[in-house]
Formats: C-alpha cells, structure tokens, sequence
C-alpha cells in the first residue's frame, strides 16, 4: 500500500450508538404443559385425579427444574448478545467489502473535489480494524494489542489485502472477546476513555458506531471502481439498495 494519508485526529477509542436487538423467547412454560397433559386424562373423578396428579408429580417436578434453567440460561447476558449482534453486522458488512475490492484497488483513495489528502481503502480498513481493537480494550480494561500508529492507521507494515484482511478478522474476533464479558450487572460500570470515564456499554457501542463510519466512506470508494458492496447486492424481487 501507499504511504498513510488521512488527517490525524484523535483516537476516537468509544463513542455512543445502539441497534435494536432483542434476546432469544424463554422456552414453553412448564405451567403450561402440565396443564396440557393434565386435561389429556379425562377427569374422573377426585379419585383418578389424585393417581394423576400423584403420578405426574416427578414429571412436574422435573418440568419445571428444566423450565427454570432454559430461562435462565436465555437470560444470560443478554447485554453481551445484543452486543455481539452489533459485531456480527460489522463482520457481515465490512468484512465482506473488503474482500471483494480488488488488491489493486486498495491504494485507491478519491482527489477530485474535497477528497484531497483522505485515506485510501486499505488505510480505511486499517483505521476501522485498529480503532476496534482500541476500543475493545478499553471495554476489557486492558492494553491494545495494537497502538494507533501512523494517523491511526495502525501498523505501517500492513502492505498486502491478505495482511490487511487478516488484521481486520482478528480484530473482530477480539471485539466479540470484549463484548462477551458484558453483563447485566457490569455493563454500566465506568471505564476510562479518551472523552474521560464512560460506561462500559457505551464504550462497546463505539465498535459498531465507527465502524460504520468508516464502512459509508468504503462504499463510495468501491463503487468508484465498479465494486457494488455485497451486503447492498439486491435479490431477485428487491431494488438495488
């Protein structure tokens, strides 16, 4: 790739941003299927409803024990879930551009009109991958892997698309590694950031948030050079998006 262009700015490490998600329904209610296999018997009578009842009491028991860990187990972080949900998008979307531009074209960066001086793809995709990785650190209260290097570029050694995918790939899964110690309990504990102390959750939202950022300025880039984002090619019975 070219030598880094892009104006420096800061290191925007978190910013706040949200998408709607919703965790999984908590299975069938054990109330309800005792009631089901209870009005299967028939009735009859005090007697037979107290063997029934009687008999069905393990099964009840048991019932309602798996009915109480299936919603637990739903339950379970749902902050973390709605979070990765987040980067599971970025995955999707990003991802998926950057490997259908060409290599060639990952020196590309636009001069007409006011794009003078603006990073080329391969450096958006650098910056994007880089700035993951320092806001995912903030959310595990540990040190980057990676510093911001040159304009928050990242390494500069990142010459090649196959070196530049990779480091993309293995920030995301260092994302869902942050995300994943979210909790309801945690997820509004402080943490500092460039813009001082911020919580936690709202740090991790800044992966997504600036992701998508930098994802709007690739798509132009791509569909300069006849790149139509997979994530944006229609299906049979829908528009061009």
């Amino acid at each position: 790739m070219a030598a880094p262009r892009g104006r420096s700015h800061s290191t925007r490490s978190a910013t706040t941003g949200w998408r709607w998600a919703f965790p999984a329904r908590s299975g069938e209610s054990a109330l309800t299927r005792v009631s089901d296999i209870y009005s299967r018997t028939g009735g009859g009578g005090p007697m037979r409803q107290t063997v029934v009842t009687l008999r069905f009491m393990p099964l009840v028991g048991l019932i309602v024990l798996m009915g109480l860990t299936t919603h637990t187990l739903d339950a379970q972080d749902p902050v973390a879930t709605m979070y990765d949900d987040q980067v599971t998008l970025v995955e999707n979307e990003v991802v998926s551009l950057s490997e259908a531009m060409p290599a060639d074209a990952y020196d590309f960066a636009p001069t007409e009109g006011r794009f003078g001086g603006v990073r080329s793809f391969g450096e958006q995709v650098t910056h994007l991958a880089t700035m993951i990785y320092m806001t995912s650190a903030l959310v595990l209260e540990e040190r980057s892997p990676y510093g911001p290097g040159t304009h928050n570029n990242g390494p500069d050694d990142l010459r090649s698309k196959d070196d530049v995918l990779r480091y993309l790939t293995d920030a995301i899964a260092y994302a869902r590694r942050a995300v994943s110690t979210l909790t309801v309990d945690n997820h509004l504990d402080p943490v500092p950031s460039a813009f001082g102390s911020m919580p936690r959750s709202a740090v991790a939202a800044g992966i997504a948030f600036h992701s998508f950022n930098h994802y709007g300025q690739m798509v132009v880039y791509a569909r300069m050079n006849g790149i139509v984002p997979p994530a944006s090619v229609p299906t049979a019975d829908e528009p061009v998006r």
